[in-house]
């Protein structure tokens, strides 16, 4: 017996919003982790903001999930976590410093954008439609604050750090 074609739409829905859950949780995760790694204070503040932003973001999917009867996504996903594994292994290999740390983010809030922006389709509902525009453009902001952050580096002690005001 096939299930009935709007418990079937809301199934694929509650799969795409839960590969938006894992993306964003990936994003959360790369932002705390980034966040304890900067030597300037003031970087890590705003990092650690920008994770608050993307945990938001995600349990807004989350519910939306729940009230589809599906059961919603809690972490990133493995390739996230050996994204971050190769990253550390970088780290210990090549030294942390503020500037890779900023470039990584940027690379990284560009591609998560165009992931939220590919899920977007005639078929998605218009209220999850505006969720997504709406985070696509605070994801953008954060990416261009975070291009504008690195034109502020400086050299402290030999590493590149992020100058702040």
């Amino acid at each position: 017996m096939n299930p009935e074609p709007n418990a079937s739409a809301n199934l694929t829905l509650a799969a795409t919003l839960n590969g938006l859950i894992a993306t964003l949780k990936c994003s959360e995760e790369g932002f705390r982790g980034a966040a304890k790694r900067f030597l300037n204070p003031k970087l890590r503040e705003t990092f650690v903001f920008y994770a608050l932003e993307r945990e938001r973001f995600a349990s807004e999917f989350q519910d939306l999930v729940a009230n589809l009867g599906g059961v919603a996504e809690l972490n990133g996903t493995t390739a996230c976590a050996v994204h971050r594994d190769w990253q550390n292994l970088k780290d210990a290999i090549q030294g942390i410093n503020d500037l890779g740390i900023l470039a990584e983010a940027e690379v990284s809030e560009t591609s998560i954008a165009k992931y939220l922006q590919d899920a977007i389709s005639d078929g998605i509902p218009d209220n999850i439609r505006e969720m997504l525009e709406s985070q696509i453009e605070d994801i953008l902001k954060a990416r261009d604050h975070i291009t504008e952050l690195q034109t502020h580096v400086v050299t402290v002690a030999g590493q590149p750090t992020a100058q702040t005001e």
